[in-house]
């Protein structure tokens, strides 16, 4: 097994190019760089990165791991930050986007008993039928209906099932026909 300062080293390297620059990002000298590369490759038995006299450059191992190694870095990261929030309890501020009908019909009858439940949390609503970028800071959480995508790195949760109908005048149903189900929409008006 490896250490995971090994593998910051690793990033280090493979972001700066060489154990100087990565020894500088790190705040170490080099020589701890270079020991704890040498450190992860054997642990590893694999070598990851080609030394030259411009730097380091990755191996295909070590291309190959690199984001892999980049998950594990978030992955401690959100650790992190998920035990900070344990230590100061649920305070700040949160910004929470969901559709206009999610948001009358459940969020606002709810919001006040939140309040209530944690008043040093500050709930930002985003009424929005445009799906917000989470990754990107647009909101921190999202109601929406449907599936999380099977290569994403948020987090979904199944909250409820619900149940749609299409509804149509019995005129536009005798000129178009009544539809079965949503499968059957006609793809024109």
């Amino acid at each position: 097994m490896f250490d995971w300062n090994d593998l910051k080293a690793f990033l280090a390297v493979a972001r700066g190019g060489s154990t100087l620059g990565a020894a500088r990002a790190l705040g170490v000298n080099q020589t701890t760089v270079a020991r704890r590369i040498e450190s992860l490759e054997s642990a590893l038995t694999l070598k990851l990165f080609e030394r030259g006299q411009a730097g380091s450059r990755l191996t295909e191992a070590g291309r190959d791991l690199l984001a892999e190694a980049e998950k594990v870095e978030r992955a401690a990261e959100t650790f992190g930050t998920r035990a900070q929030a344990h230590r100061r309890g649920l305070a700040g501020a949160i910004r929470l986007t969901a559709t206009e009908i999610v948001s009358n019909t459940v969020l606002m009858p709810a919001l006040a008993e939140f309040r209530r439940l944690y008043p040093d949390v500050q709930v930002d609503l985003l009424i929005s039928d445009k799906a917000l970028d989470l990754n990107a800071g647009e909101a921190d959480v999202a109601i929406r209906s449907g599936q999380a995508l099977p290569d994403s790195d948020l987090v979904a949760r199944k909250l409820h099932d619900y149940h749609f109908a299409l509804y149509c005048s019995r005129d536009y149903a005798l000129r178009k026909g009544a539809q079965a189900g949503w499968r059957n929409w006609p793809s024109t008006t």
